[in-house]
């Protein structure tokens, strides 16, 4: 079942990711010149990444009751669908966070500054900086982690590495 939601959740990232790149024709989303994310003050600090130290994470976040869904990444191009990990160092990292939102043509990336209890995130682990599901060596997922003014951290105690 665990296995099953975080394939659930790349497989929203993917359609989230595609339907990006369909609709950002022409470079007009807030997440600015070049397709760069907007400047964000939210972050996720994740800790209990130990064994995973110089590896990247990435991070997705989804709150049901709100259908608002997040991601976490060092860095993101979303005209170009990159997303760049953040690197694993002493066994935590912090992400910057936005938020994705629906406009009349298409979807598209904003600062993240909320206030969610109990968002539901799940991570992947990477061995490279840029995003690939080829790239995952192992995955965390069913953690609830309270954001307060867009910040918020979790300690990961459930790491499922790829077989």
């Amino acid at each position: 079942m665990a296995n099953k939601k975080f394939w659930l959740g790349m497989l929203v990232m993917a359609l989230v990711f595609g339907m990006a790149v369909v609709g950002c024709d022409n470079g007009s989303t807030s997440s600015g010149g070049g397709g760069n994310a907007p400047s964000t003050s939210g972050r996720l600090t994740i800790t209990g990444l130990d064994d995973y130290n110089g590896n990247y994470v990435y991070a997705n976040g989804y709150v049901h009751a709100q259908d608002i869904f997040l991601l976490a990444a060092e860095n993101i191009n979303w005209t170009r669908d990159i997303y760049i990990g953040g690197k694993i160092s002493n066994g935590s990292v912090t992400l910057k966070v936005w938020q994705v939102v629906e406009t009349a043509d298409e979807e598209e990336i904003v600062a993240y500054s909320g206030n969610h209890q109990n968002v539901e995130v799940a991570i992947a682990i990477i061995t490279k900086a840029t995003f690939s599901l080829d790239n995952v060596i192992a995955r965390g997922e069913e953690m609830n982690v309270n954001f307060s003014n867009g910040v918020g951290s979790v300690v990961c105690e459930n790491i499922t590495p790829e077989e």
